[in-house]
């Protein structure tokens, strides 16, 4: 647990439209991309971990209006070609409580 550096190991992709990616916790040194990189679609961006402020290996994601945790307010996060309790959904902001996989 470590408050004083929330995110620990942690990657901020910026989507140039205004909205930011965050995915934070990540493995120590296991970061695969730089600052400045390009990234696409299914690349490896780092190893799921247990850096920052958190208690369990896992990965944070969350979409935000900036690129500075502190000062960027969040935005929704829509997911694409899901199944969702069992029904197929074509876009969706996933609730707590729901059981979700990837669609077809």
């Amino acid at each position: 647990m470590d408050p004083k550096n929330p995110i620990g190991n942690g990657v901020v992709i910026d989507h140039g439209n205004g909205e930011f990616s965050l995915l934070a916790h990540m493995q120590p040194k296991s970061l695969r991309v730089n600052t400045g990189d390009a990234v696409k679609a299914g690349a490896l961006l780092g190893l799921c971990g247990n850096s920052g402020n958190t208690s369990e290996p896992h990965i944070h994601y969350h979409l935000q209006g900036g690129p500075d945790l502190k000062t960027a307010a969040g935005l929704p996060a829509p997911f694409s070609s899901l199944i969702v309790n069992g029904k197929p959904v074509a876009k969706a902001e996933l609730l707590k409580g729901q059981t979700v996989t990837r669609g077809k």
